[in-house]
């Protein structure tokens, strides 16, 4: 998991060692678990991290690969059980977070029960989703237009917005809907 936050400069070395003590605490039997903090105004070249991160979903990388990156960038990457391998997911996963188009956000939203109409207006209201996107050619839905729901409903990073993916329906579904939410199997490729 990756998230962005605002803390002050003066609780970052607190905030590692509440993070690396709760992973060790709380790791999952045979997990690797990794912890990355990275201050992006602090990083003098981010297309570095971001390049390892979309290089990560591609090819192998070593962990010492990861922490040599790290440490010339000034991150902070430590491992916290099994192998440490997880150090690699970790510096990835800020990478791809940095790159702003990367990723699902985690959990889901109950806006309404699967397979019942909201308005894009109504979605906003409910959510910190900023975006309702056709998956097929990019257009922005009109807070007017309606969306029936899926089984899940799932924001993705899209140029560093939480965007809600959906589909044209091929016949107009409750209360008039024209659009359906994406499937968590099509929210893959994100």
């Amino acid at each position: 998991m990756c998230f962005a936050a605002d803390i002050d400069e003066e609780a970052v070395d607190e905030i590692i060692k509440y993070g690396g003590e709760f992973l060790r605490r709380e790791r999952a039997v045979g997990s690797d678990p990794g912890l990355c903090v990275a201050l992006p105004e602090r990083l003098t070249n981010p297309g570095w991290l971001i390049a390892f991160g979309f290089s990560a979903k591609q090819e192998v990388l070593t962990k010492e690969y990861a922490y040599s990156l790290a440490e010339e960038m000034g991150i902070h990457l430590s491992e916290h059980g099994g192998t440490g391998d997880g150090v690699i997911g970790a510096l990835a996963g800020a990478g791809l977070r940095l790159s702003g188009n990367d990723g699902r956000f985690r959990g889901k939203f109950t806006i309404a029960l699967p397979g019942q109409a909201v308005s894009v207006a109504e979605i906003y209201a409910q959510t910190y989703i900023t975006k309702v996107r056709n998956k097929a050619d990019g257009r922005f839905l009109k807070d007017n237009e309606l969306v029936e729901l899926g089984e899940v409903v799932k924001a993705v990073l899209i140029d560093q917005e939480a965007v809600l993916l959906v589909n044209p329906l091929e016949v107009p579904g409750d209360k008039g809907a024209v659009w359906r939410t994406c499937s968590k199997e099509e929210l893959k490729a994100y």
